[in-house]
């Protein structure tokens, strides 16, 4: 078996999915020769192209074709690559000497969204064209890396999902140069300057195809299954996902998944282009292995899990180690991890493990998150931080509970942290700046507070504040407002928790940890956590389940 080591990392640039159901075929006699990459299309026609099968054209919201296009027509219009004819449908080539593309839906792009990019391809040197939707909303036009145009509307799907490589859906507009390395994706993968690719891709990247042209449209027949962030097989940690078909996306540390797949491997796709370094930082196993870290970097990678495993099911957990506290994390957050799908072996599948009984949300600061419970030195924050080895995380391990850990460096109930994150009396309803938190989905049945560290004043009323509004949208939820370990604020909490009511108990942590088992005089270690300060806890938390 394989699998990687604690501190291995593995890069696969970009995402990765392909299925040989999305081969192509010759039609008629189109010619293969020495192109961009090894060979390529050399010459098509009305008689004689590409024709691509049905699903390669998303019709979501987002998506990306690109290829590698050589031309030496200075005003003519030419189609490179297209699904349908006139109406519901999407195309890129040249016109009037520049790269061209469209999308006829039937929303605000009905009449043709075209766009019309403001660089040449018309002077017989190959180029890399990307044509991008973002959202429904907004389109790009990329060559060779360098935004050319963008235009923004409403798009509805488009309902021709098959297509042709060289020629219009129907006759005309053929294709009267050359076309190598094309791709299709179900994402939009760059809405900003890239490095495009110096080198074919190896089809583990996450488009939904991509089409070599080696002589032959069947060559996109590398293998794998991809399954989206919105299977019902995936368990995520509570209260701190965001979750669609195309991302998963969270800022917490401490905010994790798992699943059951089948089969001998599994990579994780990603999508980094809203991030900056240092960048977030996750922890992997498969079947209960060792942890194996995964540092997320510029290009969207996938990264891989585990290869050569036996032909069977296999648990994998995911659990996000350390964001930075030294970039934007709440809106348009640098330190975001998005989730973008699983590339499993061909004809693999997800299954769903046993979920646990009760669901737990916590709010706190540095200390929740797992802030340098490493040490207080290595130059990235990132690697001085680890919730794994946090009392949070083990809660998720020594009790029967889902746990969705909400921790963010220097708030406080009536305090704002680093990286712009609001007070707790702003921010406990979201996930993050827009995105609002569930309470219900699954039910909260216990809320913990670790919050007060970095509040000057009073916390009463804000503590107040959070909880009966929770309690409104969760009547049976119990809360546990813990007194900071510091010590502080022990007659604020006392008071709102006799505001408050039933549903409210104080947290006695007096001589949890002293700080001579801190790194800094304020972060416990993570032994502080795991042997000192977590099996405290776990009294307190009990009679409340």
């Amino acid at each position: 078996m394989k699998t990687f080591s604690r501190t291995s990392v593995i890069f696969l640039l970009g995402l990765g999915l392909l299925r040989a159901s999305n081969n192509g075929s010759i039609v008629g006699s189109p010619t293969f020769a020495a192109a961009k990459f090894t060979d390529g299309l050399t010459s098509t026609s009305d008689s004689n192209y590409v024709s691509l099968p049905s699903g390669l054209f998303s019709t979501g919201s987002s998506f990306t074709i690109e290829a590698q296009l050589k031309n030496t027509v200075s005003s003519a219009t030419q189609v490179a690559i297209a699904s349908g004819q006139n109406t519901n449908n999407i195309w890129m080539g040249i016109r009037n000497g520049r790269f061209y593309a469209s999308v006829n839906g039937s929303g605000a792009f009905a009449s043709g969204a075209a766009i019309d990019s403001t660089i040449s391809i018309d002077d017989g040197s190959w180029h890399h064209c990307r044509m991008v939707m973002s959202g429904g909303t907004t389109m790009y036009l990329f060559v060779d890396g360098t935004l050319g145009a963008t235009a923004t509307g409403t798009m509805n799907a488009v309902s021709v999902t098959s297509g042709t490589l060289g020629r219009f859906g129907g006759t005309g507009y053929g294709w009267g140069g050359e076309i190598d390395e094309v791709a299709f994706w179900n994402s939009a993968i760059s809405t900003s300057s890239f490095t495009p690719p110096s080198s074919p891709y190896t089809g583990t990247e996450g488009m939904v195809s991509v089409y070599h042209l080696e002589g032959n449209a069947s060559d996109s027949a590398a293998t794998g299954t991809v399954v989206y962030p919105n299977s019902s097989a995936i368990i995520y940690s509570p209260f701190n996902w965001v979750v669609s078909g195309s991302s998963a996306n969270t800022i917490n540390s401490g905010a994790y998944f798992r699943t059951l797949f089948s089969g001998t491997s599994a990579s994780l796709m990603t999508d980094t282009s809203a991030d900056a370094a240092p960048y977030s930082e996750l922890w992997a196993r498969v079947d209960g292995g060792p942890w194996g870290e995964l540092i997320l970097s510029a290009g969207n990678p996938t990264l891989s899990l585990a290869s050569g495993l036996a032909s069977r099911n296999h648990l994998l957990e995911v659990i996000v180690k350390s964001t930075s506290e030294t970039l934007a994390r709440w809106s348009s957050s640098q330190t975001v991890v998005s989730i973008t799908g699983l590339l499993l072996d061909t004809g693999a599948s997800l299954s769903q493990p046993n979920r646990r009984t009760k669901s737990i949300l916590i709010f706190g600061d540095s200390i929740t998150e797992g802030v340098r419970t490493k040490n207080s030195t290595a130059s990235n924050d990132t690697d001085r931080n680890d919730v794994l080895g946090d009392y949070s995380y083990a809660i998720s391990t020594a009790c029967d509970c889902e746990v969705g850990i909400v921790g963010f460096g220097a708030t406080g109930v009536n305090t704002s942290g680093s990286g712009s994150v609001p007070a707790l009396t702003s921010s406990y309803a979201y996930v993050y700046s827009g995105a609002a938190r569930s309470f219900t989905t699954p039910t909260v049945d216990l809320v913990i507070y670790n919050e007060g560290t970095n509040d000057s004043g009073s916390i009463t009323a804000g503590l107040e504040t959070v909880v009966n509004a929770i309690l409104a949208i969760a009547p049976a939820s119990q809360h546990l407002i813990l007194t900071p370990f510091n010590g502080t604020h022990s007659s604020d909490i006392a008071a709102a928790v006799s505001a408050i009511g039933s549903s409210a108990t104080q947290g006695n942590t007096s001589g949890f940890f002293n700080s001579a088992d801190s790194s800094d005089g304020v972060h416990p270690y993570d032994y502080s956590h795991l042997s000192l300060i977590a099996p405290q806890l776990f009294p307190l938390i009990a009679p409340l389940l």
